[in-house]
């Protein structure tokens, strides 16, 4: 539906059922594929979690409300998309800046 209601529900169940759930499933599954073990992984997600969560809803709320929004139904899946490769970027290099940290 258009409008802001039908906006506001989307973004709701976006950012509350899905991002909450596939940021540990990204880094976990990421970090596993590597190479790390459970408790490293276990240690890093419970570490980074609410940072990248945090990061996620000053991205995708905004870009997310904007596309459902303002944007043309046939041009929606693209601009997701386009905000999807961006902020795999920036959990794939954040997951390495602070897992390649030498502690002191």
């Amino acid at each position: 539906g258009a409008g802001l209601a039908p906006v506001v529900k989307r973004l709701a169940f976006d950012q509350l059922g899905f991002a909450p759930l596939f940021i540990p499933t990204f880094m976990a599954s990421s970090m596993v594929l590597e190479g790390a073990s459970w408790s490293q992984v276990h240690d890093h997600v419970n570490k980074e979690y609410f940072s990248a969560l945090k990061a996620n809803y000053a991205l995708w709320v905004p870009s997310n409300g904007i596309n459902f929004y303002f944007m043309p139904l046939r041009f929606q899946v693209l601009f997701s998309n386009l905000t999807g490769v961006a902020w795999n970027i920036y959990l794939s290099f954040s997951l390495h800046r602070n897992r390649n940290r030498k502690n002191p």
